[in-house]
């Protein structure tokens, strides 16, 4: 029974799941001398230094930015809305069809999207913007004088794009450096080192726990192969 598995170049977060996994399997083995054993222990310190990485690397340079960007660009967006709520409320009849012509199109959009997620927010944010410049919005823009309201959306949309866009330069740039850390040289080292000690130990051992356990991590292990396959085949959840 061979246990272990050439790693290779896999994404951090594989990492992290497979060695989570793998723990996970000992700790609820039912062998004490084994989650007790050194090179369990060494995988188990592996692991933590290797999630706590992966952690870091997670926490976004720019996040903080982002949200405040986003804040600016939601309230934008219900500034204009409430201004032209307000218009619906004149004496001027024109004002009002222009104000009810604007309130259909916000309607239409709505506000609930102001909480997706920012991929989602901002292809939606876009298509309201460049269908309000559109002409047919042109009059009723000048009669409100939401001009500049719409001008300001616009701005802080671009500005909440453009901060996005470095942002996922970031996470790849981290990642990248990441890939080649001393952490995760630790990790795979100790992960071949304990598979290895299992390996050894289940031979001597008569218990069938043991062989219980090399079998359920040989089937996961089996798993885990095929799931990098599909990525390497581009059939990966694009969803995720």
């Amino acid at each position: 029974m061979r246990l272990v598995i050439k790693l290779g170049k896999r994404v951090l977060d594989a990492l992290v799941g497979y060695g989570k996994e793998v723990v996970s399997y000992v700790k609820t083995s039912g062998i004490p001398t084994l989650i007790a054993s050194k090179p369990f222990s060494q995988l188990v310190d592996a692991l933590d230094k290797l999630e706590k990485g992966y952690m870091k690397i997670r926490k976004n340079t720019y996040t903080l930015q982002l949200i405040q960007l986003d804040d600016e660009r939601d309230d934008c967006y219900r500034s204009l809305y409430y201004v032209v709520k307000g218009c619906a409320l004149s004496s001027t009849p024109a004002e009002v069809q222009a104000a009810r012509q604007v309130i259909a199109l916000f309607e239409r959009f709505g506000l609930e999207f102001l909480q997706f997620a920012y991929v989602t927010e901002s292809a939606r944010m876009s298509n309201f913007i460049a269908e309000l410049k559109l002409p047919r919005y042109a009059e009723a823009v000048i009669l409100l004088t939401i001009g500049t309201k719409l001008a300001k959306l616009e701005e802080a949309d671009k500005a909440f794009n453009d901060c996005y866009a470095l942002s996922v330069e970031d996470i790849v740039a981290r990642k990248e450096h990441e890939a080649a850390s001393a952490v995760r040289k630790e990790f795979q080292e100790a992960l071949e080192k304990f598979m290895i000690y299992l390996e050894g130990k289940s031979m001597e051992e008569t218990d069938p726990k043991w062989e219980a356990l090399c079998q359920k991590i040989e089937s996961f292990n089996t798993r885990f192969g095929q799931n990098a396959d599909l990525h390497k085949d581009g059939k990966e959840d694009k969803s995720i």
